[in-house]
């Protein structure tokens, strides 16, 4: 089954397996589709007009610090169920 790639909310593309012949066919298929084609270069347009080098670096750097906090949060819980076992 053919999925979607999904980039700042819109689709911009087409995700199959490269190993499996009916799906690559049934991409190929929907590209031949003038109207698809049409469809898929024109959100592609848009969503690359959003990522600039700013906005890409803004997405890691907020991906980077949720990351920090769930790590933060474990180690905090972690210490506390630590602390617990050893007053039990």
């Amino acid at each position: 089954m053919l999925e979607f790639l999904l980039v700042v909310g819109l689709v911009v593309g087409l995700i199959v397996d490269p190993r499996n012949p009916r799906e690559l066919a049934e991409a190929l298929a929907r590209f031949a589709d003038p109207q698809t084609r049409s469809t898929l270069r024109e959100r592609a347009r848009r969503s690359g007009a959003t990522l600039t080098p700013e906005a890409v670096a803004a997405l890691i750097l907020d991906s980077v610090a949720r990351v920090r906090m769930l790590r933060s949060d474990r180690t905090v819980r972690a210490r506390q169920n630590h602390a617990d076992r050893a007053e039990a």
